[in-house]
């Protein structure tokens, strides 16, 4: 369908096709959220090659930040709370208003609170929810992109930052402006996260990178045939991976995880990373070898546990240990 086949029908019949279009566009939504909410259950995402359901939206879907966003958390509130699927699919509440109620929703409320939340905006629910006792939320964390001009004339892009923060964060900031004010007299934020986003990478990249062969772990000698037999015996098998073996795996893989799709397309996640035994140190995989780690989200982590050790001891995703200081659940 285009404009143009729409320039010879009649007024009515344009007021009806709308009125239908609308009507559908709701009842597809509710089947989105309902498809949506089932492929979470089922963490599809995952052997789709995905860190979240949220980038699998996004990248796969997509969908854009926003629609994915709420989508996704209207979805996961209507496997508890079914009932806001029929207002979602009448229109007595927007997707919008729907999204700003779902985090709110409990046993004891969700049946007046959707309720009383019919054919309000926005606006209105959130108030609706102040006379629920529940506090207003802190503006959303927001990043654009603006222009400015130079002092020659030349359009310089910037970007405005809009967040939040507590009081112990306004008093690390004004102990950081008060180090730093002989550099940067004028106390200008952006200088100041500057210099402590600068200092962080700076120390994390010194964290990361393998150290040169001098100042590296000297690895532990080979068996011998002698020693072999009384070294099994004594030496104590341990899950913890040696930070030359870390650094190794890290730099190999990337810092990106490794899992590959059916479709061989491999992972995007860079972010909450974990190492993970290829053969599971429960079942006698090594720690102290690259060949036996890959680096791995943790959904991917999580995934590959389920395959080896069974649903039951990975269905609650709280109960699977992070990795910390080279350590790995599985």
């Amino acid at each position: 369908m285009n404009h143009s086949s729409l320039n010879s029908i009649s007024d009515e019949e344009l007021i009806v096709r709308l009125r239908e279009a609308i009507r559908d566009g709701r009842q597809n939504l509710v089947e989105t959220l309902c498809a949506l909410a089932e492929f979470d259950h089922r963490r599809l995402h995952a052997q789709e090659g995905y860190s979240s359901l949220f980038s699998y939206c996004v990248d796969n879907l997509l969908l854009s930040e926003d629609e994915a966003f709420r989508r996704i958390r209207v979805a996961r509130i209507s496997r508890k709370y079914p009932a806001i699927l029929s207002y979602l699919a009448d229109g007595s509440i927007s997707l919008s208003v729907a999204t700003g109620i779902a985090p709110h929703l409990t046993p004891a409320n969700h049946a007046e609170l959707m309720a009383r939340a019919q054919w309000k905006r926005v606006t209105e629910a959130r108030r609706l929810l102040g006379e629920f006792g529940i506090p207003e939320p802190p503006p959303a964390e927001r990043i654009r992109w603006i222009r400015t001009s130079s002092s020659d004339g030349e359009e310089s892009p910037m970007i405005q930052m809009t967040f939040t923060g507590n009081k112990e964060f306004h008093d690390l900031l004004q102990r950081a402006k008060k180090r730093l004010e002989r550099k940067y007299p004028r106390g200008k934020l952006e200088d100041i996260f500057r210099e402590a986003l600068e200092a962080l990478l700076h120390s994390d990249e010194k964290i990361r990178k393998p150290k040169s062969p001098r100042g590296r772990e000297r690895p532990r000698a080979a068996f011998s045939p002698v020693s072999a037999s009384k070294s099994r015996q004594s030496a104590k098998r341990s899950r913890r991976v040696p930070k030359i073996v870390r650094d190794q795996v890290w730099e190999r893989d990337g810092g990106r995880c490794t899992f590959i799709n059916r479709e061989g397309d491999r992972c995007r996640g860079t972010q909450y990373l974990e190492i993970d035994h290829i053969i599971p140190w429960a079942r006698g995989g090594r720690s102290d070898t690259p060949e036996n780690l890959r680096l791995l989200c943790r959904e991917h982590n999580q995934l590959e546990a389920r395959k080896a050790f069974g649903a039951e001891r990975t269905t609650d995703r709280n109960k699977i240990p992070r990795v910390q200081n080279g350590d790995s659940p599985v």
